[in-house]
């Protein structure tokens, strides 16, 4: 539940960063009142995207754009370009901080949240198997014969598919391990027919190194 509601919440975070930088972020409840201040403008810091930026403040107003505090640090002749080049790093640098949270909150929803549908089905498809059960619960005779019956019959489901599982996967990994070692001799073995020495090492008794000729003779008794 954590990851699900994580994961969104990096996702919204984005959305609203990208949409306060295109669109201004509402100051008063009405949504009449923007500004781009804290989160800079949806505009690439370059000299051609400098006419965009002006028909903003056109539509907007300056005072969207910066706020009294800032004024007079923007101000002068080319206060209104050292303002554009501001609210495009601004933008940049929290973009860059929340696509690099998405990347990380996307696998969190796209996972979690599957699997908590699939959980939550599970649960009420037990609960309604169960229902008959749990009306006669706590009588004198417990579960009654239909529980008994109900839970007898989940008991021999659930061993039963769990023993195949284990033992299914159980073979799996005994055949990969026996491919894998079988790979392993047959390159030893060309190795051997070419002239080299494989890179076994024997370290019991007085140990052989790989390419020594002890090393090599008993590779050879191993492989055959």
């Amino acid at each position: 539940m954590q990851m699900a509601t994580t994961g969104g919440a990096w996702d919204n975070a984005k959305k609203w960063n990208e949409k306060c930088a295109s669109e201004g972020e509402p100051v008063d409840a009405a949504g009449k009142r923007l500004t781009f201040t804290h989160f800079g403008v949806k505009i690439k810091g370059q000299a051609e995207n400098l006419p965009e930026f002006r028909a903003m403040v056109a539509q907007y107003g300056i005072d969207s754009m910066v706020d009294a505090e800032m004024r007079a640090q923007f101000a002068g002749p080319d206060g209104e370009t050292r303002l554009f080049y501001h609210l495009a790093k601004r933008y940049h640098d929290l973009h860059s901080a929340t696509v690099t949270g998405d990347t990380v909150g996307d696998p969190f929803k796209d996972t979690s949240g599957p699997a908590l549908n699939v959980l939550i089905k599970t649960m009420t498809m037990m609960a309604l198997m169960l229902a008959p059960a749990y009306n006669r619960f706590g009588e004198w005779d417990g579960f009654g014969k239909t529980g008994c019956i109900i839970a007898a019959s989940l008991f021999v489901v659930i061993g039963t598919i769990s023993y195949f599982l284990v033992s299914y996967f159980r073979r799996l990994n005994e055949r990969k391990q026996a491919e894998a070692i079988a790979k392993k001799k047959e390159a030893d073995r060309k190795y051997l027919a070419s002239g080299g020495a494989t890179g076994y090492t024997v370290a019991e008794g007085e140990g052989a190194g790989g390419d020594s000729e002890e090393g090599v003779a008993l590779t050879r008794a191993l492989l055959h």
